[in-house]
C-alpha cells in the first residue's frame, strides 16, 4: 500500500541524499557506489535540483507512461515526489554541514 511505499522511499531518499552530499563534498564518484550506471548517478548527483523533473519526464514521456492512463500518471508523480524528498533532504544535509539553519 501507499504507507509501505512512503516509508520505504523515505529511507531510500535519506540514503540517496547522503550519497549525493558525500559526492559533492569529496568530488569522488566512488562515493556514489559501484554500479554499472555510475556516469548517470554522477550526472544526477551534480544536477540534483533537477532530478524530480528529469525523473518525471523520463518515466512519463521517454518510457511512454502517458499511454497507460491515469494510473501511470499517478505512478510518475510518486517518482517525482520521491526525487523531491531527496532534493529536500540534500538541502537539509548541506545546510546542517555548513552550520546554517534549516
Amino acid at each position: 500500500g501507499f504507507s509501505d511505499w512512503l516509508e520505504r522511499h523515505d529511507r531510500y531518499s535519506s540514503w540517496d541524499a547522503q550519497k549525493i552530499v558525500d559526492f559533492l563534498e569529496a568530488g569522488d564518484p566512488k562515493k556514489l557506489g559501484t554500479t554499472r550506471k555510475l556516469k548517470l548517478r554522477t550526472w544526477a548527483a551534480r544536477w540534483w535540483p533537477l532530478r524530480p523533473w528529469a525523473r518525471f519526464a523520463q518515466m512519463y514521456f521517454l518510457r511512454l507512461g502517458f499511454l497507460e492512463g491515469r494510473a501511470a500518471f499517478v505512478f510518475c508523480l510518486l517518482y517525482f515526489f520521491y526525487e523531491w524528498m531527496t532534493v529536500i533532504k540534500t538541502v537539509e544535509l548541506l545546510r546542517r554541514r555548513r552550520g546554517l539553519p534549516l
